[in-house]
């Protein structure tokens, strides 16, 4: 009995970590993308703190993607700044170039506009078609 409750906490535990977070689209998402998206291109935004020790590992998977896209889609990286100068806060330079396309990059003082799109973790990513839906 004993090593089925062990057994069934890991499997719960594996079921939990696989699962994504939780999906909406907030009414001022649409807004968002169309103030940040050449019109006719689709854009991809990818809510990034650079000291989470999985960003490099989301950039890295951001880049492949950029590249076997050609870079037909605009992309876009909110990138966590804390609302304050903290002392000692270092950010991570993220890359300006992923998969030999550039993208841009906004600094997001406090994660606001990262929370205000809906993104739950460091590497959330958003898409927009060319409709800006």
């Amino acid at each position: 009995m004993w090593l089925g409750c062990i057994v069934a906490g890991f499997g719960a535990l594996q079921r939990y970590s696989a699962k994504a977070g939780p999906v909406h689209a907030p009414a001022n998402a649409a807004q968002f993308f169309a103030a940040h998206r050449h019109p006719g291109k689709p854009l991809l935004v990818m809510a990034l703190h650079p000291n989470c020790p999985c960003s490099e590992a989301s950039l890295a998977e951001l880049g492949d993607l950029i590249a076997r896209s050609h870079g037909t889609c605009d992309t876009l990286l909110l990138q966590y700044h804390p609302e304050q100068d903290l002392p000692g806060w270092q950010a991570t330079p993220v890359a300006q170039d992923l998969g030999g396309v550039p993208v841009r990059t906004i600094l997001d003082r406090g994660g606001k506009l990262a929370a205000a799109l809906g993104a739950a973790t460091s590497g959330h990513v958003f898409f927009a078609d060319t409709q800006g839906a």
